[in-house]
Order: structure tokens, then sequence, then C-alpha cells
């Protein structure tokens, strides 16, 4: 088994479509993959047909954007053998959806107030399913010239550190996302623990229903890969990861899809 069990599509924040990424995947010789869209599960029966057509095992999943409001950080959850069926699911994820769609159109007016040359048209093409993400507000800027990177000087200067377009959103917390998807029969994972600096939070998380952490990602570094490995032991969890692919949208230069992949997932049905 080559698992990727964390992969983006045009359906949330990556560049590439849904055909294109099972595309690729095979290509890249994996066996098993998950799509993860941000804070949706929309197109699992559109999933589950390009999977028959390249020959691959699929998971339905998700990653849910969370917050650690006691530490103050993200916190994401991914959820594998996830359905569109479940409504406190549904419930949550929208109230997400909904507020960063609301931002990026703020942000995007903020924008045109300041005089950058773009109009909401310029994101028909672009646009998630569930609406205008920051990224696809940044492709559009970089298209137009106003900025040369994705995450660069621009990117900082405006979308954080209290910039013009640095706008909240209400997250649902860390625990409620792993008891949702607990409670709906998914298998709540742990993504990226050291990304965000998650790593004290997996206490509480096993206490709220957690059954894995991710132990193969871009950003690991090899220094905290045993820190990582030893909770995965201490605490019992299954060890999961993939790639977090966001095709030309990624943050790491070298997360290409397939490049971190699982051998033996043991929550595997």
């Amino acid at each position: 088994m080559k698992g990727d069990f964390h992969i983006h599509t045009s359906n949330s924040d990556c560049s590439m479509s849904p055909g294109e990424v099972f595309a690729l995947a095979r290509a890249r010789g994996i066996t098993h993959l998950s799509i993860t869209d941000h804070d949706t599960v929309y197109g699992i029966k559109a999933h589950q047909k390009l999977a028959g057509t390249f020959d691959l095992h699929y998971i339905p999943g998700i990653e849910i954007s969370a917050y650690d409001y006691d530490r103050q950080i993200p916190c994401h959850i991914v959820g594998l053998y996830v359905h569109d069926r479940d409504e406190a699911l549904n419930a949550m994820i929208r109230k997400t959806t909904e507020q960063r769609h609301e931002n990026s159109i703020r942000q995007i007016q903020r924008l045109i107030a300041l005089g950058y040359d773009i109009s909401f048209s310029d994101f028909e093409n672009k646009r998630g399913i569930h609406g205008i993400y920051k990224q696809h507000i940044m492709d559009v800027l970089i298209e137009k010239g106003y900025a040369t990177e994705f995450y660069g000087d621009f990117y900082q200067k405006m979308f954080k550190n209290k910039g013009p377009l640095d706008l909240a959103i209400e997250y649902p917390s860390h625990t409620e996302a792993v008891r949702v998807l607990k409670a709906m029969g998914a298998i709540p994972i742990l993504a990226h623990p050291t990304l965000y600096g998650n790593l004290e939070s997996v206490p509480e998380l096993v206490e709220a229903g957690l059954l894995a952490v991710e132990t193969c990602y871009p950003s690991l570094q090899e220094e905290d890969r045993p820190t990582v490995m030893e909770l995965v032991q201490t605490y019992g969890l299954a060890s999961s990861g993939g790639s977090d692919f966001h095709g030309a949208y990624a943050k790491e230069s070298n997360a290409a899809l397939g490049t971190c992949y699982i051998e033996n997932f043991s929550l595997l049905k």
C-alpha cells in the first residue's frame, strides 16, 4: 500500500481539479488516497467514480479548520470515512465556509478600494465550491503582477500581522471537531501536529475521541519525529499522513502529491 490520506482539490484551496488530482495520484504510484478538502464533503460520489476510473482505493475525507482556544493556535483535524448526511458536521462546516467566503468578499472589496485593478469576475474560474479562498485572491494578485509568490512579503503584510486583509473566522474548537467526527463514525486524525504547535493538545484530543495522528507530512522536521512517534505510542494512536497537497497553492516547496505516504494504516477498512 502507498497511501496519501491528506489531499486537497479545487473544491477548496488546491489549484487542481479532482480529475487532475486522481490522474496525478495514479501516475505517482499512489494506491490509496483520501480527498480531504477544507470544511467540505462535496464531491464524494464523483470521487468514487474517479477512483474506479483510475483503479485507486478511495476514502471519503475532510480537513476541518479548527482552533485551540486555550492555546490560541489553529488545530486542523482530518476525518476519514466521512459522509455528507451528518447534520452536526454539515452545520459546523457550513458556518466556517460561509464566514470564509464573506471575508473573501470583504478582502476583495478592500483591495479594490485601495486601488488594486481586480474585479469579482477574476475569480469566476478559480473559486472553490463554497466560495473564494485567500489562495484564490493571491493567485489573481500574482497574475496581475502585484505579488510574486503566494506566501511571501505581500501575503504577510496584507493577510497577516493585522494587515488590511487580516480578518478573523470563528472556527469550531479542536475538541468539538474530533467529537463530531467520532460521533458520525469517522476516524478523527490530528493533522500536521508540529505545523501549528499542537503536540500539547493531544491528551485532550484523545479524551474527545482522537484515533490517529499524522506522522508523515511535508513540514515535519526530522528532529521532531521522535516526539510525534512517542505521543502515538503513549496514547495508542494510529499513524496517518500524506502530502497535504495543494498543487500550485502549496506552502511547502516539496509538498508534491505522494511525497509523504503511509505504507500501513491500521484503521483502514
